[in-house]
């Protein structure tokens, strides 16, 4: 999806913040930030990607991603630095970068994938379709309607969305968090509560690997944990600003278990819900991604990269194999090389 070529667009919603704890926080906390959409064009003939989100962990996949459009780049922990060095490829390689652009349909042509529609009404053809949003929002929402195919009813009814996640992002005072602590852990107080909404607390602190993500004596927690988007409805303004702060509250004193006087120790604070995945990832219901209905499916069930519309792949995390960065970098990499190998180009 790289390369020179006439007319190459990649439209995208929003760049990450620069600076402080910004440039260490997905753009999606930030208040104000629009929905990430884009249309790549590339190499490959010409192809369109439509593309919500970066995952927010940091991993050597995504590192190698970077190195492989721009060669040396990719070391750094932070997730929008890879979006950034990405970005930056795109355009080294012949693309260009619209932003703050949001794709409302995919066009269809006799039953063929042959371009995007945004919401200004602007058209952009291409050979080949890239989808990075969901298969829900791919196949429920961004293609006209005409009945869901089989194949994606199959796949509906294997796996189910996984919920969304309150997160927060905090930037506290280091010497609140003992130089020993490890990088990752996780809190559950009663295993009956594993799956229940706020039962499981993640936490990851990213600075205790890269202290230059934050300022000088600052740590960087992202503490998040599952929430339903039916939680988060039919609330007023004011209302739902006064449950962010109630629940977030709630995890910072599960933090202060690990960590006596964190909540005295913060700095900053940026509150995530379900509501704030789907209107800013585009992601259906906020949802973190497919979870299979039943255990035995795992990975075995999920789709790869062509779909049943010709003309349209779909990456990410509702394809093979799965969700999480190392999962999602690897579709990137196999749908390239699936829509080099159909244009008879060698990569």
């Amino acid at each position: 999806m790289l390369g020179p070529g006439s007319d190459q667009r990649l439209v995208v919603g929003s760049r990450p913040p620069r600076g402080g704890y910004g440039k260490a926080c997905p753009a999606d906390i930030f208040q104000g930030r629009k929905r990430m959409e884009q249309v790549v064009n590339g190499r490959m003939g010409k192809a369109v990607g439509v593309v919500t989100a970066a995952d927010g962990n940091s991993d050597q996949w995504a590192r190698e991603a970077c190195k492989c459009i721009r060669p040396g780049r990719g070391s750094s922990l932070e997730a929008p630095s890879h979006a950034q060095t990405l970005a930056e490829g795109l355009v080294e390689s012949g693309g260009s970068i619209q932003y703050r652009s949001r794709v409302k349909r995919i066009v269809t042509q006799r039953g063929r994938a042959v371009g995007v529609e945004l919401a200004t009404g602007e058209r952009y053809t291409a050979d080949r379709i890239v989808s990075n949003a969901t298969r829900w929002d791919t196949f429920n929402a961004l293609l006209e309607p005409a009945g869901l195919p089989s194949s994606e009813q199959g796949w509906q009814s294997r796996y189910a969305k996984a919920p969304s996640f309150l997160s927060l992002h905090l930037g506290v005072h280091a010497e609140v968090i003992p130089p020993e602590t490890d990088c990752h852990q996780i809190v559950l107080d009663d295993w009956a509560n594993l799956e229940a909404s706020g039962g499981t607390l993640f936490i990851s602190i990213p600075t205790l690997l890269d202290a230059s993500l934050a300022p000088p004596g600052r740590h960087i927690i992202h503490a998040f944990t599952p929430s339903w988007l039916a939680d988060w409805q039919g609330l007023s303004q004011s209302q739902y600003i006064t449950q962010k702060q109630q629940l977030a509250q709630q995890l910072i004193q599960r933090l202060e278990g690990l960590f006596p006087g964190l909540n005295a120790a913060i700095d900053h604070c940026s509150i995530g819900t379900p509501r704030t995945h789907r209107r800013f990832l585009g992601r259906s219901d906020g949802t973190y991604g497919p979870m299979p209905r039943r255990p035995l499916w795992g990975l075995l069930g999920m789709p790869f990269n062509r779909t049943v519309v010709p003309g349209l792949y779909c990456v990410g995390d509702s394809t093979f194999p799965g969700q999480g960065l190392n999962a999602v970098a690897f579709s990137g990499f196999a749908c390239a090389h699936r829509v080099a190998t159909d244009l008879n180009i060698r990569l």
